[in-house]
């Protein structure tokens, strides 16, 4: 999509926004994504019909900027991953942002129970916290390396594609270990930039990694796909075809309830927004 087209998605977006207001006087989420829809309608129990998709960060944060005019008023809540983008939970002319403090909303779900219950639905014997929490950090070491070199990649505007990655290349599935050489090496090649300078790249990913806790540093959906390949090799639980990524993904959005959205940290300014807004609240009681 290029700029044109966010543009005029953004414009369309805030038209149904404008439609959802005149419609009805409750509170009303928008979302990047329709995934989104599904996770905030389970969790919060709000109504679908009071939830918008933008179809993207990029339209979302467009459209909240259009506020306060076009219905984009204090009852219109929006809310996004942070991703490695400077910015926070926080109000614009009345209107509420709710911004994840980990890189998006399937990291700060796993790091509370989430990924306890996914891990225990295929392990036989069942984990205490300690063995959740280790387990957890094992998943999280090779994909807080990926989102070290997301981060680069961001921050000097490199290109590195991130999709269809076969992890495998640089992941021992059997010991979780990661060649960081390795994954420089085939992410470049994938996404066909030439690579230059290897050991300082690679220097700079590990410094990278040791700035950050992988679980604030990693994605949400390379978790997923990391522990995906975990528990057909490493823990050897079941055949790879029944643990795959979008499998995961969905139970992971079951999974996830109201307390579990409690838990966050934007659960607080939800809370005392709603409250103060004006506007009422069809959903679980906050």
């Amino acid at each position: 999509m290029n700029s044109v087209d966010k543009h005029l998605n953004a414009e369309t977006k805030a038209a149904t926004l404008l439609a959802m207001r005149s419609a009805k006087k409750d509170t009303l989420l928008v979302v990047e994504g329709d995934t989104d829809v599904d996770l905030f309608a389970n969790t919060l129990g709000v109504p679908r019909s009071n939830i918008l998709s933008c179809n993207g960060k990029e339209v979302l944060m467009l459209v909240y900027g259009m506020g306060p005019a076009k219905g984009i008023d204090p009852g219109s809540i929006f809310i996004r991953d942070r991703d490695h983008d400077s910015v926070i939970t926080g109000i614009k002319n009345g209107v509420l942002i709710l911004v994840t403090t980990k890189y998006d909303i399937e990291m700060e779900l796993l790091g509370n129970r989430i990924f306890g219950r996914l891990l225990s639905d295929y392990l036989k014997s069942p984990l205490d916290r300690v063995q959740e929490s280790a387990e957890f950090a094992k998943v999280c070491r090779p994909a807080g390396y990926i989102g070290a070199l997301r981060l680069f990649s961001h921050t000097n505007a490199i290109g590195i594609d991130f999709d269809d990655i076969k992890y495998t290349r640089f992941i021992n599935a059997k010991t979780m270990d990661i060649g960081v050489k390795e994954m420089v090496r085939y992410m470049f090649a994938k996404s066909k930039v030439k690579l230059e300078n290897l050991d300082d790249i690679q220097a700079e990913i590990e410094k990278l990694v040791l700035s950050v806790p992988n679980d604030e540093m990693a994605c949400g959906k390379e978790v997923v796909d990391v522990l995906h390949l975990a528990l057909s090799k490493h823990y050897d639980a079941c055949p790879a075809s029944e643990c795959t990524s979008e499998v995961l993904s969905r139970m992971l959005r079951v999974a996830a309830n109201n307390d579990d959205m409690k838990m966050l940290p934007m659960y607080a300014a939800l809370r005392a927004h709603v409250a103060s807004s004006g506007f009422p609240w069809n959903g679980a009681p906050l």
